[in-house]
């Protein structure tokens, strides 16, 4: 019974990774008409972490995993040019607070995570002009069906020690 139920747990674990994954590779890139990703000390400022724009809700959002410690980061397009958005005033994000952000300021964003996890990353009250609006990073909690789907894979390793 133990076995179906990992099995179980370990599917939905895979559907949501891929619901993700299709989610991220929406075809509506947004009011830019290119892709935006976060780019960062947490990306090695690449373009791996790109942003889904959720037109129902006229917002951007991206979900990373990220390790504990002071990240910089910024919200741009491929070219650092449509957008390139920085803080309009204090560069530190706050997790869970609203943060104004802006084009072409030449601050980054300054992150400080005491614990390593997912992370979402939402850019929305985008004005009409295209040139401000508000982030809002957040933790995700870790489900309690993945803690249980870990704790259950740990104990098979101390049931096989046993035999």
């Amino acid at each position: 019974m133990k076995k179906i139920l990992l099995v179980a747990l370990g599917c939905l674990v895979a559907m949501s990774a891929f619901a993700i994954t299709v989610e991220v590779n929406g075809e509506d890139p947004g009011p830019w008409g290119n892709t935006i990703f976060v780019r960062g000390g947490f990306t090695d400022w690449g373009t791996t972490a790109p942003m889904t724009w959720d037109a129902d809700n006229q917002q951007f959002d991206a979900v990373l995993t990220i390790d504990a410690g002071t990240w910089e980061f910024k919200i741009a397009d491929e070219g650092w040019a449509n957008p390139d958005f920085g803080p309009t005033g204090d560069q530190n994000v706050a997790l869970g607070v609203a943060t104004d952000i802006g084009t072409a300021l030449e601050a980054n964003f300054v992150l400080a995570l005491d614990q390593a996890g997912l992370y979402q990353f939402t850019l929305f009250n985008i004005e009409e002009g295209l040139q401000s609006g508000e982030l809002v990073v957040q933790l995700i909690p870790v489900p309690a069906a993945l803690l249980l789907f870990a704790s259950g894979l740990v104990g098979l390793g101390f049931m096989r020690r046993r035999r």
